[in-house]
């Protein structure tokens, strides 16, 4: 994960919800800075400015360095992004102060890359597993775990075990045994086949309305 992602922020006295609006219609968006042992500080945060920064950036949980001016600057990782549930628009921000020499634990997402040859020979890639909690440095952190998949075949399980990452730098703390994807046949197939044994059951139903039939009759 990039550990040079800047933002700029200023703190802020005031609070509640009428300030914060007051905050948003000037294109700010209020934010708060939680520090181990420590009260937690209100900042606030060029909204458009923010934004752009997101879009270059495949995860949320992002590693930044939080810079207060007159050369004050934290490092903090963007722990939670509170946003408007239609327009989608950031309306909170919470940071988490690291120190980036103390190991953190930290949600890291995984990607599947390539095209399995399984695939390739008619089969399905399942991804089952979309992010590991991992042990590590800060400065170790992965804003994605890429993992290339073009060599699965059909039958085969990649599990939490086969991820590459160095055990040196991450202690992962997601069971290995775990599946994170696997390339299935089709279950067209397999519905296929169901229909099949199920008109397979039913060949015998002609005589049960047989024998209503009859029973009606008399």
């Amino acid at each position: 994960m990039s550990g040079d992602i800047r933002i700029e922020v200023e703190k802020r006295e005031t609070t509640g919800t009428g300030a914060a609006r007051r905050l948003r219609r000037e294109g700010l968006v209020p934010a708060v800075l939680y520090t181990h042992g420590e009260t937690a500080t209100g900042l606030q945060l060029k909204h458009h400015l923010f934004e752009q920064m997101l879009r270059q950036h495949a995860s949320e949980s992002l590693l930044v360095e939080l810079d207060f001016g007159s050369g004050e600057t934290r490092n903090a990782l963007v722990k939670e992004i509170q946003r408007h549930p239609l327009g989608g628009n950031v309306l909170h921000v919470d940071f988490q102060e690291v120190s980036m020499t103390e190991k953190i634990r930290f949600a890291m997402p995984v990607e599947l890359t390539g095209t399995p040859q399984g695939v390739k020979n008619g089969g399905v890639l399942e991804s089952l597993l979309y992010e590991i909690e991992v042990e590590c440095l800060p400065g170790d952190l992965l804003e994605n775990l890429e993992v290339d998949v073009s060599g699965m075949q059909i039958g085969d399980n990649l599990t939490v075990a086969d991820l590459p990452l160095d055990p040196e730098r991450y202690l992962v703390l997601t069971p290995s045994d775990i599946a994170v994807a696997v390339v299935d046949m089709p279950r067209v197939e397999e519905e296929e086949e169901e229909s099949e044994e199920a008109a397979a059951a039913g060949a015998g139903e002609p005589e049960v309305l047989s024998e209503r039939a009859s029973d009606e009759s008399a």
